[in-house]
């Protein structure tokens, strides 16, 4: 007696199965990415104050052997001395932060702040290799301090600011009055606020 063979079955997944494990995938996808993003903001906040407090110490060095701090901007245009913008250093511009590494190097670099970066690379024009200008902090020092007279920095020597998540300048005021906003991440991985570093 002849056994009856089966019809072959196809192996493999059905188009309701495809489309649930893709569903699941983008599930994980929208719950891990903001997670990510946001650790990956508070690093970048962390390292910026930093950054902000190790060029602040090699200020001081540079003071003990100078008897002051860097000429910040102003005091360089006033000078005569070309200055590209506000920032510490610049990879396109003369800046103030170059007398922090040569002749002597109190730091052996200056790092680059990725939110001053992003800030500022709508205005920064891009060179032959369509590369954008790369900021340090920004350098106020005390031609800026007399000037606006912060409320409780009066005696300061030098700010250095990024402005942070937000990308938003946040010191404002006038001579006399001013104000300053500081970051901080329990408002929000990206609240209103800068990132601040003080010399004294």
């Amino acid at each position: 007696m002849a056994r009856l063979v089966s019809p072959l079955r196809h192996r493999g997944f059905t188009l309701i199965e495809l489309l649930i494990v893709i569903a699941i995938i983008l599930i994980l996808i929208a719950i891990a990415l903001p997670n990510f993003l946001s650790a990956r903001i508070r690093a970048e906040a962390t390292k910026a104050l930093a950054d902000g407090k190790s060029i602040i110490t090699a200020f001081y060095a540079y003071q003990n052997d100078w008897r002051r701090f860097p000429l910040d901007p102003h005091e360089r245009w006033d000078a005569g001395i070309p200055t590209g913008s506000w920032a510490l250093y610049s990879n396109k511009q003369p800046s103030p932060g170059t007398a922090l590494t040569t002749p002597v190097a109190y730091m052996t670099s200056i790092p680059f702040d990725p939110f001053v970066t992003r800030y500022e690379i709508g205005t920064a024009v891009p060179d032959d290799t369509g590369e954008g200008q790369l900021l340090s902090m920004y350098y106020l020092g005390e031609w800026a301090i007399n000037r606006y007279q912060p409320i409780g920095h009066e005696r300061t020597k030098a700010f250095l600011y990024s402005v942070g998540p937000s990308l938003a300048y946040s010191w404002t005021g006038s001579k006399g009055n001013c104000y300053s906003t500081h970051y901080s991440p329990t408002n929000g991985t990206k609240s209103y606020g800068g990132l601040w570093a003080v010399s004294n």
